[in-house]
């Protein structure tokens, strides 16, 4: 671990003999299945939209529970465009404060949602699998608890209720689909309920939204998720609203269809930075009340910002890491920004190609982000000393955590044996 290319495989032996071949033994490497027609079928899906058409037609009051990131904000995006296409005005949304709320569903949210903003169903977007008290709350107080996330399950965190997760899904390729890929599903099965309300147009303008998380979120563009991503790029230049062409033109795209290098390192780095350092209804209010100047000004600002501080955090921390160059993960606190650390990990883990686990140390609670290598699964790692955390969750390449300061040293030393039994096997 650490040395890039340390052992070479080839995956095939084959001599192509034309470009159809070639194509066919890159596929084939990569083990992609190119599929004809997206059919997620049940898994969760009939359930969680049964409930909410009943919710709807009952005028109760909704609230969309969504994550900070692109990811997220695509998600809640996505559902208040279909809400507001179906005539339906009954519902808030709620994105966290990254820096104050940290990872995931809270209680404190759940508290005040309930009781100040009078929710009667709480549906979650890209988060909330882990969120077993949170909805043992809402379902004490009478609320409806819906879990609608992509991340990794953990058994005895999971929250009582209706989950809808891609991670439950007995075909590999569905498993894959971000929270906003998830989300797209579900309001297609929910238009069938309110089919003549639902303008073609706008699945049009949720692909270009689901291309745009599926990318960000560095979900594998398997056979399901390229169909997505490939129908959603064309649907930027598609779409009516004027927030597509405003990002477009902010990462000086101007001609053909975007692809994943503009998505990747130009647009999704301009919204993410909006809920990195500051709050994401920003990115929320520019997409639906089709006034996106002023947040294409402010993503500039932002993203100019969060590039300095990344870089400040990046040089931290690669002093740092001197002083452990012979382990095997990179384990590392500082005073540092915490809704920039997750990109400096990743930053981090790209360069010296180990398990990195990035945190601020500035409370008594350490809040931080974990990115991974290929092959490794930080998330899983997390869950064999899971006792050490106060919350984490994510999936295989990345997630985000909390743990009481005093833990630090138990923590470090069990992830390192951890990572060097991996290493020893692999």
């Amino acid at each position: 671990m650490g040395i890039k290319h340390k052992h070479w495989r080839a995956l095939s032996g084959e001599h192509p003999e034309s470009l159809d071949d070639l194509k066919r033994i890159i596929l084939a490497n990569r083990g992609f299945k190119p599929i004809e027609k997206l059919d997620y079928g049940d898994f969760g899906l009939y359930k969680t939209a049964e409930i909410i058409v009943a919710a709807i037609k009952k005028n109760k009051r909704i609230a969309l529970y969504a994550d900070y990131d692109v990811d997220g904000t695509m998600s809640c995006v996505s559902w208040t465009w279909f809400l507001k296409e179906i005539g339906y005005e009954n519902f808030f949304s709620y994105i966290p404060n990254r820096v104050k709320e940290g990872y995931g569903v809270n209680i404190e949210a759940v508290k005040h949602l309930i009781h100040s903003r009078n929710a009667e169903i709480i549906i979650t977007m890209d988060t909330g699998i882990t969120a077993f008290e949170e909805a043992k709350y809402a379902a004490e107080n009478g609320v409806e608890f819906i879990c609608t996330d992509h991340h990794k399950i953990q058994t005895d965190k999971m929250p009582a209720g209706v989950i809808l997760n891609p991670k439950m899904h007995p075909d590999p390729l569905y498993q894959e689909l971000c929270g906003c890929g998830i989300t797209f599903i579900l309001l297609r099965k929910l238009a069938k309920s309110f089919g003549e309300k639902v303008d073609v147009d706008l699945w049009n303008d949720l692909l270009a939204l689901v291309s745009l998380a599926t990318i960000c979120d560095v979900v594998p563009l398997n056979g399901v998720n390229h169909q997505l991503v490939q129908r959603g790029f064309s649907s930027f230049y598609k779409s009516k609203r004027k927030i597509f062409k405003k990002l477009l033109d902010s990462a000086a795209i101007y001609s053909g269809s975007p692809d994943e290098r503009d998505i990747g390192y130009k647009i999704g780095p301009r919204i993410n930075a909006v809920g990195r350092l500051e709050h994401a209804d920003t990115v929320i209010h520019a997409f639906v009340d089709d006034d996106p100047d002023p947040l294409i000004k402010y993503m500039e600002a932002c993203n100019e910002k969060r590039r300095q501080i990344q870089k400040q955090i990046v040089s931290e921390a690669r002093e740092k890491v001197t002083q452990f160059s012979d382990d095997p993960i990179i384990f590392l606190g500082g005073d540092w920004h915490p809704g920039v650390i997750g990109i400096a990990a990743s930053k981090m883990a790209e360069d010296f190609l180990r398990p990195t686990w990035l945190f601020s140390d500035r409370d008594d609670i350490c809040r931080g982000s974990a990115r991974s290598i290929e092959g490794f699964d930080i998330t899983q790692a997390m869950t064999k000393i899971e006792k050490r955390f106060i919350k984490f969750g994510g999936h295989k390449g990345a997630a985000g955590f909390s743990f009481k300061k005093e833990e630090r040293e138990n923590i470090q030393a069990e992830l390192l044996g951890i990572v060097r039994i991996f290493a020893k096997e692999n």
